[in-house]
């Protein structure tokens, strides 16, 4: 049995869908009063999704940051 390559996920598809549930539940329940229950767990999930997302690319950005600042810094020595 073959196995087709299966195309790379992007990393914000999980969290764009948690989005898109959250905001749809959140219009349901403030227009008719029900399902907290369920934008309570999308809302949830939003955050579990989007967690690793913010992780990444704050530790990421801070890298950087610091190395333009240190490169700066070593410029202005020599």
């Amino acid at each position: 049995m073959k196995h087709r390559n299966q195309p790379p996920v992007h990393p914000f598809g999980s969290v764009l869908l948690a989005l898109i549930a959250a905001a749809a539940l959140g219009i349901i329940y403030w227009v008719f009063g029900i399902g907290k229950d369920a934008l309570m767990y999308a809302v949830a999930a939003l955050a579990v999704f989007a967690m690793p997302v913010v992780v990444i690319f704050g530790i990421t950005g801070i890298v950087l940051g610091v190395r333009r600042l240190l490169r700066g810094r070593n410029a202005e020595i020599l």
